[in-house]
């Protein structure tokens, strides 16, 4: 695979370098709590909620853009899964995708002109990269397994992905500029594959003992960590700005609420008190 595909280029992305964030305050995330799943929104210092995309319809998957100002979505309020991008103060829908397919797992790059997300509009789940702003888009991998949840390294250069395969899946690396995979971790069942800000970590969910858990893997050294150690259902991690900790999903006080934890494993702390479910949390940087 070359440097640009019909058009969407990825030298910008080549070139960027992670630097360091503040904490981050807020999150948007998934939530049932007003009776269908919403894109919601709530500041940390505050506990101010809000529901951005009211539609009485499933609207799940939000991934805040690098600046900030804008997040995609999973929406089906058009018969469908498609894609759509919201203002933070929920003004400006804007649908991304019309076709008969599904789209999922939408993931912005780090400079937030483009988006990567799985479709099986070719017959297979697969990776597309679009231009947010001309919404052209070009199918990136072409592989007989299933592939889902890719998260963009912070430098531009990769992406990390989960492989599926029948009851076997993997976390791989996927380098953009040449479509080269690597191998990183094969199990029954992994999930959820969230870069640190710095590119050196990977976090990820895994089934220790029959439960999920978080797990984060130094990129360098190979070696993994388990993180978290609940007899209860756990998902969806990802990383705070600066890297210090990461919120996730989690039945351990009965219903799907959001935590944080900090990286090296203290200081659990509950985020959310709703009867309702949440899911997908992304931080607002």
């Amino acid at each position: 695979m070359g440097p640009c595909l019909a058009g969407l280029c990825l030298a910008g992305l080549l070139a960027c370098n992670p630097q360091q964030k503040p904490a981050g305050q807020a999150l948007v995330f998934a939530s049932n709590r007003e009776g269908n799943w919403e894109i919601c929104r709530i500041n940390l210092n505050t506990r101010e909620f809000q529901n951005l995309s009211r539609y009485p319809d499933i609207d799940k998957s939000p991934a805040v853009a690098p600046d900030g100002q804008r997040v995609a979505f999973v929406s089906s309020r058009e018969g469908q899964d498609d894609l759509y991008t919201l203002e933070l103060d929920g003004s400006n829908l804007s649908r991304l995708t019309q076709d008969l397919a599904w789209e999922r797992d939408p993931v912005w790059s780090p400079d937030g002109r483009q988006l990567i997300f799985v479709s099986d509009r070719e017959g297979q789940d697969d990776l597309y990269l679009m231009n947010v702003n001309s919404r052209a888009s070009q199918r990136i991998s072409k592989d007989p397994a299933s592939e889902r949840e890719p998260t963009w390294s912070p430098d531009g250069k990769k992406l990390a992905l989960i492989k599926q395969k029948a009851d076997q899946t993997s976390l791989e690396m996927f380098t953009l500029a040449d479509g080269k995979r690597q191998t990183l971790i094969s199990a029954p069942e992994l999930r959820a594959p969230a870069w640190s800000p710095d590119g050196l970590q990977l976090a990820f969910v895994m089934q220790a003992e029959k439960k999920a858990e978080i797990f984060i893997l130094d990129l360098e050294s190979g070696e993994k960590k388990q993180l978290t150690r609940h007899a209860a259902w756990t998902a969806d991690p990802t990383w705070s700005p600066d890297g210090k900790s990461l919120v996730f999903v989690s039945t351990r006080d009965g219903n799907p609420e959001i935590y944080r934890i900090e990286a090296n494993g203290k200081n659990e702390k509950r985020l959310t008190e709703n009867p309702a479910a949440e899911a997908h949390p992304a931080w607002v940087p």
